[in-house]
């Protein structure tokens, strides 16, 4: 019965880790919602936890000792942990009211959490948690009093039930994560593990009664007598310090290799619960496989040592075997799946996790004085061993990583685990000699371990490519890796984590290669010119705010990583644009929602661009609660933008969405790729560009938006086609996020399964298009609509809408101006006569006479309905000029063609001439000035050919990394439509001719390589 007895109580105690478990992924979710996930606010909780561990562990070996009802009060314990995990939400609400009472109401945004904000956070999160988390505690040191009869058992029984305990573990963290988070939500996630509980102290109860029967019904003589407790030697005391150093070492590692890992299998809630699993299950394996192991004090003691050896050889072979796990994964091809994040985090983390587990059932043996003494003595190493874990925790996060660096805290912590083993063998051999061994192994282990595990810094949960370019910029904050790459000589990549935040570009690449990033920042006060504040949720590479309209006096931006800005500043003088230098922007270290909650400020406009809805610090910006807070601080008028990834989502999540903002805001669009502008005002379809030129003269010119019909195109839903889209949407919340479940496993959907989701998303887009309603109200010309909607570009809506057309004079001017349409010249003469006014009917029939001109002195033009006007005879002037190649008489009449601006039809066509005779110049000046207008130009007309302009004119600049930059932007797929031969055979022409050397000659042979590959297609 004993034997059974003991295995109910393993399994009561498996149970125990698993609802534990389940409270630390609730629990540190649910404050981060209050507290913020800043890397104090989630260090504050994870220490107020096992601080509650440690205090309880203590106060449990200390009733051990005394007791002889251990069984009824692990019972009772257990049944206190569920009670007190219902109250925590009450506690935390409480909390949330008294943080509001005592901090908020602030005028401007608090600074990374100032001290008393901190205090108050570590004693509230304390004093909520400490009550279940103190009764977790207390569990082992009374079970290990109530299992351990003799003193042979010390080591076996309390190694078994810390090693069951921890698999009970595994189990609760990987349930909660890939069940019952996805599944429930975080409050009925806590209703099972209160269940749990429950469950256990009935089991223990009825143990308890058995026992009872039993006992009376034995004989006395059947009751082992407890052997005497002999004293331990003095100095075996020092195990416990030992333990605090051992448990601060073990918690450093697990933070490394977590911050690692994550640049491969990712910050997912999948992905944590995985390399979280691999650590816990090696502990379990290490604790095991020591329980018979610590038969002796002296066994256990030289395994102690063996054990400290083999972190640190482990921690080494793991370190240097991490780097090459990128490279092999691309060599066979292996494709970013569940079992290949299982497979890595195994690797590098359960080896030496086993060797970790291995000391607590070593150190308690060591130190306990007999069998009565292992209730106290587990405790004690419990409490030594768990103040280290929230030591080397916080001090991995804080210190050691973002001032010395994986390898160096590698170095480190193998010399500190040697050091231990040397320690132990000082203190509690008599063979001191061979403290020598720990010696020369830390010395031979430092000489073979690599650098910086660079391959997996390049790596990214995203994709297998390392090869993104060289590092310029690297640093470990407390939060995230940050690294900027360069993709070539001109353009950079900001990432965290491996995951990209923004590409950023110096005044050599051509414009509008990030303008979904640009347009997030601007949209916002472009639809609201009367808008003076705004708020930024997130810096990443500071192209959102590079180029706010002028409308907007102060701009706050709230950046959780304090690394983030550093690679911004360092990017500062490489960029085109400097966003920091801009006066009107306010950057705050801190985490968004924690900053919201405590200030009265009210924006005009915020813009969030929290990247990737699965991570830590962005999932809880895409909740109900977090639209809620955005909407209490935005005025009346207040507009509210947020981008998210298209690769992100599928039609359901962008309907869950859509129908979460619905919930708290009146109005709700949809624009381009795919960003989400709400308003409790309505919103307009076009945009007052008189009331923005007002303000900012410059604005069409920065922006290349010169017409409504400019940005309508972006327009993908109306606040009255997306309430229809999102009718039967699920609605997303902090309790259940949809997104952070759904949104890791749509980026590793299989190829063709993905390319159906974006698939389904056009069609959505189309089903509920406002552009039909926009054209059939008349408040845009339908046609220049159109092509402005296929040259962004967009196709198959374009394609759509002109199948859509009702008006038959539309549907016929849309045919004419269709490249290579059948009508002709003769069409265009045709419908003009009936429409002399029709500027771009006009501008395509001039086009045709213009093709048709040849260079002699006599040669005119067939005379168009109505005449010529003013700009249509400066641009045949020119031409005619340009085709005699008198480039002196284009320089004469380049003020006339100037004032065409990107309004008029002919505005290639005039640019091009005042390109052309600038490049004829051959002089730098002129080749400066021909750059700026194939710029511009571009910006307004994604017209490919002006890219070959800008290269021609930068080569007469001498600005190689201009024209270079050009000419990669031609051989990057555009729309899914290749480059056709002509054009890359002008590319490579340039590219051949070009004098260069170093890493532009190095950027010049790759982009020649692919030009040749793609001519082959």
């Amino acid at each position: 019965m004993k034997d059974r007895s003991f295995v109910i109580v393993a399994v009561c105690f498996f149970l125990s880790g698993f609802a534990a478990l389940i409270y630390e992924t609730a629990w540190t979710r649910e404050f981060s919602f209050v507290f913020g996930t800043s890397e104090l606010a989630v260090a504050t909780v994870l220490a107020a936890y096992m601080a509650g561990l440690a205090g309880g562990a203590a106060v449990g070996g200390r009733i051990a000792e005394r007791t002889e009802r251990a069984l009824s009060l692990y019972g009772f314990l257990e049944l206190g942990v569920g009670v007190a995990a219902l109250l925590v939400p009450v506690a935390l609400a409480g909390a949330t009211q008294l943080l509001v009472v005592l901090f908020g109401g602030q005028s401007e945004f608090a600074e990374t959490n100032p001290l008393a904000i901190s205090s108050f956070y570590l004693i509230t999160t304390f004093l909520i948690v400490m009550v279940p988390t103190g009764f977790m505690g207390a569990t082992l040191p009374l079970l290990s009093r109530h299992a351990v009869k003799r003193d042979s058992e010390v080591g076996s029984k309390i190694g078994a039930l810390y090693s069951i305990n921890t698999v009970g573990a595994v189990a609760g963290t990987l349930t909660a994560a890939f069940v019952l988070l996805p599944r429930l939500g975080i409050r009925e996630t806590v209703y099972v593990a209160v269940a749990v509980n429950g469950l256990v102290f009935l089991v223990a109860m009825v143990l308890v009664r058995v026992a009872r029967l039993e006992s009376k019904a034995a004989e006395p003589d059947a009751i082992p007598s407890t052997p005497p407790i002999t004293a331990a030697p003095r100095r075996i005391h020092f195990i416990q310090p030992l333990m605090l150093v051992s448990g601060a070492l073990s918690f450093t590692y697990e933070v490394l290799w977590v911050r690692l890992l994550s640049q491969m299998v990712g910050g997912s809630v999948y992905g944590f619960a995985t390399m979280l699993a691999s650590f816990l299950l090696g502990i379990a394996l290490g604790s095991g496989i020591a329980s018979r192991l610590a038969t002796t004090r002296d066994r256990s003691l030289r395994f102690f040592v063996a054990a400290q050896v083999g972190i640190a050889v482990l921690t080494a072979i793991a370190f240097r075997a991490i780097d090459k796990i990128p490279t092999l994964a691309k060599y066979f091809d292996v494709k970013m799946s569940l079992s290949f994040d299982v497979a890595v985090a195994g690797l590098i983390l359960l080896p030496s996790a086993v060797c970790i587990g291995a000391t607590f059932p070593l150190a308690v043996r060591i130190v306990a004085k007999g069998s009565d003494d292992a209730g106290p003595a587990s405790a004690r190493v419990y409490s030594w061993n768990t103040v280290g874990a929230i030591i080397g925790s916080i001090g991995a996060a804080f210190v050691l990583l973002p001032e010395l660096g994986f390898r160096s805290t590698i170095v480190l912590g193998i010399c500190t685990n040697l050091t231990l083993a040397g320690l132990a063998l000082f203190f509690g051999s008599e063979k001191r000699k061979a403290i020598a061994i720990p010696v020369v192994v830390a010395i031979v282990l430092v000489l073979l371990l690599p650098g910086e595990p660079w391959q997996m810094l390049l790596s990214s949960p995203l994709h297998r490519d390392t090869k993104q370019g060289k590092i310029d910029f690297f640093s470990v904050g407390r939060g995230a890796t940050v690294l900027v790459t360069a993709d070539s000589p001109t353009r950079w990549r900001l990432s965290t984590n491996g995951l990209p935040e923004s590409m950023i570009a110096s005044d050599a690449e051509p414009p509008g290669q990030i303008r979904i990033a640009v347009l997030l920042g601007q949209l916002g006060p472009m639809l609201r010119p009367q808008a003076k504040s705004m708020m930024v949720v997130g810096l990443g590479g500071g192209v959102t705010v590079e180029d706010i309209p002028r409308n907007i006096e102060r701009i706050d931006v709230i950046e959780l990583e304090e690394e983030v800005v550093a690679a911004n500043r360092w990017l500062s003088e490489r960029r085109a644009v400097d966003p920091l230098s801009d006066p009107r922007i306010h950057v705050h270290v801190n985490d968004a929602r924690s900053a919201l909650f405590l200030t009265d400020q009210k924006f005009d406009v915020i813009a969030a661009q929290a990247s990737h809805p699965w991570t830590g610090g962005a999932a809880h910006l895409y909740t109900g609660e977090f639209f809620k807070l955005i909407s209490d601080h935005l005025t009346d008028e207040g507009v509210f933008v947020q981008w998210i990834g298209r690769a992100f989502v599928d039609v359901p999540l962008v309907k869950t969405l859509v129908s979460t903002l619905h919930q708290h805001f009146k109005y709700v669009h949809l624009y381009k790729e795919i960003l989400f502008v709400s308003s409790n005002s309505p919103l307009p379809d076009q945009l007052d560009l008189e009331a923005l030129l007002a303000q900012d003269p410059e604005f069409s010119e920065r922006t290349g938006i010169y017409r409504a019909e400019d940005l309508a195109s972006y327009l993908l839903m109306d606040a009255e086609t997306s309430r229809e889209f999102a009718r039967d949407g699920q609605l997303t919340s902090d309790d259940r996020n949809l997104l952070q479940m759904r949104s890791p496993l749509l980026r590793r959907a299989p190829q063709k399964q993905a390319k159906r989701s974006q698939r389904a998303i056009s069609e959505a887009y189309h089903q509920y298009d406002p552009l039909p309603r926009i054209i059939a109200d008349k408040k845009v010309d339908p046609v220049d609509l159109i092509q402005r909607v296929r040259a962004y570009p967009q196709v198959d809506r374009a394609r759509n809408l002109a199948k859509n057309l009702e008006d038959p004079i539309q549907k016929e001017r849309l045919r004419l101006l269709k490249p290579g349409n059948t009508g002709g010249r003769l069409g265009l003469e045709a419908f003009l006569t009936q429409h002399p006014n029709d500027s771009l009917i006009r501008a395509a029939l001039l086009r045709h006479y213009l093709k048709r001109i040849g260079v002699g002195p006599t040669d005119t033009l067939p005379r168009l309905v109505g005449g010529y006007t003013d700009r249509e005879q400066t641009v045949t002037e020119a031409t005619l000029l340009h085709r005699r190649a008198d480039w002196s008489g284009l320089q004469a009449i380049d003020d006339q063609l100037a004032e065409i601006t990107p309004i008029h039809p002919l505005y290639i066509e005039a640019a091009i001439l005042r390109i052309d005779w600038r490049i004829a110049a051959g002089d730098s000046v002129r080749g400066k000035e021909a750059v700026k207008i194939s710029s511009d130009a571009f910006l307004a007309t994604n017209f490919q050919h002006l890219l070959i302009l800008r290269a021609r004119s930068a080569v007469n600049a001498n600005e190689m990394d201009t024209a270079i930059a050009s000419l990669a932007r031609i051989n990057q797929k555009r729309g899914g439509q290749s480059t056709n031969a002509a054009t890359l055979g002008q590319v490579r022409d340039i590219l051949r001719d070009l004098d260069v050397t170093g890493p532009l000659d190095e950027w010049r042979n790759r982009l020649l390589a692919t030009t040749f590959r793609e001519r082959k297609k």
